[in-house]
């Protein structure tokens, strides 16, 4: 389907990212193996110490983006974080004004071996009902 923005983060604001498929929030939702959950945050003119916080309870591989110009995807972010681990944290001193787009990505994969009668998984197996998380941003005005 075509990718949705899960909501705007606000300034001093955390937003739990920790409900599962059955509890019927999506914008809310855990994420999943492979899966790129999007947001924006509308950054005013005069913000400085900029600081996107990314958290999770949980030892996935969880990657942050942030871009200007749209969707903030690993191929064209312009800002990056890929590191192993789930908490990350992106300070910029200075950020150009106006709707910026924030992306998590779950690098997290869970491999299916089938056979006759049996199949076996392998992987963050936690990944198959979402892994938690929480971004939270700030900046000073």
């Amino acid at each position: 389907g075509v990718p949705q923005v899960k909501g705007e983060l606000k300034n001093g604001e955390t937003r739990v990212m920790d409900q599962y498929f059955s509890d019927c929030n999506p914008a809310f939702a855990r994420i999943g193996d492979g899966q790129y959950h999007h947001f924006t945050v509308t950054v005013p003119e005069n913000a400085r110490e900029f600081k996107l916080e990314l958290q999770s309870p949980d030892e996935a591989n969880l990657y942050l983006t942030m871009r200007k110009e749209g969707l903030a995807w690993m191929s064209d972010a312009d800002f990056l974080l890929i590191r192993k681990g789930a908490e990350k944290t992106l300070e910029i001193p200075t950020l150009a004004p106006g709707t910026w787009y924030v992306g998590v990505y779950c690098a997290e994969k869970v491999t299916v071996k089938c056979g006759v009668d049996q199949f076996e998984c392998s992987g963050n197996l936690a990944a198959l009902n979402g892994i938690p998380y929480s971004l939270t941003v700030t900046w000073k005005e």
